[in-house]
């Protein structure tokens, strides 16, 4: 008999997101290594801070992404996973708890699953949508413990980080998608958080062991996520500041047009200019088209790095604050990796390392097979991300099947845990 075929895991990861459009079709091997098998990107044109202005041209501009993604790939639209970041997304810790017995003050999986149980039935708005769940601790009498099966105690705490968002806004992403390749049953199969997609695609498990932090700083919005252990998040947030801020705080100190500012700061590693203002800045010059037809304007370098780093230096002060509000700080032992296109700014890993005092690199996709613009790039390290979460979902929503026995027997004895569980005393 001939070897079985393995199943191919073909997967799509969309990225809506202020300045472009990205679309990545991927294959993952059984090393865990992922191929990619098409790529397309087109300005987002009407999306703001991450969020979606105008559905219908925003829609063309998936189809064009779409399309160019698909016929470089060969292979058809399917199993697509999106990416959302905006204002309306938060996120909260809450605790579950649960009382041992003192009759029997050995934890049993069955404790724990309660606590868990509880940790989850945070109250929320009724038009929040939950996108992501991740147990952060167990506490067992106050003391925190990696799995308290097998301890005894008297009170076991389950300790969760969930990240959630406004379900109209998530539900007008999805239609988007739904609308672009044209059945219902082609919906995204699930929505991620963009900081938790960015970390999942370049941490590795020897960064998260000691706990590391992702920052992606994009056009319109700035994510971060901490992450530990086993892929779980401890902390997450977003500030709607990006790149784009950068462009318009150069209009006004310039007094120039903001597209010829955005071009600034895209082109700050081929006009010398840095994320930190150097020493010979002032006397280094740029000559600045203000528009097309008109006399060329001489601006020194130092300006723009002047108004370039008040911004970052800003911005990453908002993100240490909030980390040492939730004393997260500690738990990056590892360090910071930065992606996203401000990641590419020349000298702003030194700018971070100076305000977060830890190290800061750049982070770039793990474990992929592709293009090198591609696979070194932190710009798509959200896409190959959101691949990699959609795997982990796929395989979450396919159960192991169990016969009809196999099933009876399961339940029977998880009610007679439970009955051996709740004995009176006297029993």
């Amino acid at each position: 008999m001939g070897k079985r075929r393995r199943r191919r895991e073909v997967l799509t990861a969309v990225e809506i997101g202020t300045r472009s459009i990205k679309v990545v079709i991927g294959e993952f091997h059984e090393d865990h290594v992922l191929t990619l098998l098409g790529i397309g990107e087109e300005p987002s044109m009407k999306v703001m801070k991450g969020e979606i202005g105008d559905p219908q041209t925003v829609q063309k501009q998936l189809d064009k992404a779409l399309v160019a993604a698909e016929d470089a790939a060969g292979e058809p639209i399917k199993n697509v996973f999106l990416a959302v970041t905006g204002s309306h997304l938060g996120s909260v810790n809450s605790i579950g708890s649960t009382i041992i017995h003192s009759y029997d003050p050995h934890i049993t999986a069955e404790d724990v699953e309660l606590a868990e149980q509880n940790v989850w039935n945070c109250t929320l708005p009724p038009d929040r949508e939950i996108l992501h769940r991740f147990r952060r601790q167990y506490l067992v009498d106050g003391r925190e413990v990696d799995n308290p099966v097998g301890l005894f105690g008297g009170k076991l705490e389950a300790d969760g980080h969930i990240i959630f968002g406004q379900q109209n806004r998530l539900n007008s992403s999805r239609h988007l998608i739904t609308e672009a390749i044209g059945t219902e049953e082609d919906e995204p199969k699930a929505v991620v958080f963009s900081g938790v997609a960015a970390a999942l695609g370049v941490l590795g498990p020897e960064e998260t062991e000691k706990g590391a932090m992702v920052i992606d700083l994009g056009a319109g919005v700035t994510e971060y996520a901490v992450f530990t252990g086993e892929a779980r998040c401890l902390h997450s947030g977003q500030v709607t500041v990006g790149c784009e801020h950068l462009a318009n705080d150069l209009s006004l100190a310039l007094q120039l047009p903001v597209q010829r500012c955005r071009e600034l700061v895209e082109g700050m590693k081929d006009l010398g200019a840095k994320a930190r203002m150097t020493q010979d800045g002032g006397t280094r010059m740029l000559d600045v088209e203000p528009t097309p037809g008109k006399p060329l304007r001489k601006i020194p370098v130092a300006t723009v790095e002047h108004v370039v780093e008040l911004r970052l230096q800003e911005l990453f002060q908002i993100i240490r604050h909030d980390l040492e509000s939730k004393d997260m700080l500690k738990r990056i032992g590892s360090g910071i990796r930065l992606t996203g296109g401000g990641a590419l700014i020349p000298e702003i890993l030194d700018l971070a390392r100076q305000i977060f005092d830890m190290p800061v690199t750049l982070g770039t996709p793990r474990l992929v097979n592709g293009p090198k613009e591609i696979i070194n790039s932190p710009r798509y390290a959200t896409p190959i991300g959101i691949l990699r979460f959609g795997r982990t979902a796929m395989a979450n929503l396919q159960p192991p099947v169990l016969s009809l026995f196999e099933q009876l027997r399961q339940d029977i004895l998880s009610i007679f845990r439970l009955l051996m569980r709740w004995r009176p005393f006297n029993w």
